[in-house]
């Protein structure tokens, strides 16, 4: 597997080549990822070489622009918990509930249910507001 930081930061490659990192917390490289570290190599870095996203995801979720509708790139965020938006419906995100890095459709299955039940939110990264 390629290590995800060697992608190309926001581009689907990235995200696609991040499935089935197992999940690990506080991990942010090929050898595990946790959801908010998934979502901090996916926004890169800024002109000085640091993540253009603080750590945690409801600190994700104040530095980024809120929007009704997802598109691709945009951040979905839960109570405790951050995903990458594929499309408008699906995420990519490392969960503890796979133990890895997984696709998701909102509102549809058991857990795909329960996640849009608990989304909180949708932010776009304010440099491509």
């Amino acid at each position: 597997m390629t290590d995800v930081q060697d992608t190309e930061p926001g581009s689907s490659e990235f995200l696609l080549q991040s499935l089935g990192v197992p999940y690990l917390w506080g991990g942010r490289t090929a050898w595990g990822l946790d959801c908010s570290g998934l979502a901090q190599l996916h926004a890169g870095k800024d002109e000085h070489g640091r993540s253009r996203l603080p750590r945690d995801a409801d600190q994700q979720q104040a530095a980024t622009h809120p929007v009704e509708v997802p598109q691709a790139g945009d951040l979905a965020f839960f109570p405790g918990h951050v995903g990458v938006m594929l499309d408008e419906r699906r995420i990519i995100h490392a969960n503890a509930t796979h133990m890895a890095v997984s696709i998701e459709a909102l509102g549809e299955g058991a857990y795909g249910r329960r996640l849009q039940a608990e989304l909180s939110g949708y932010g776009r990264l304010r440099e491509r507001a």
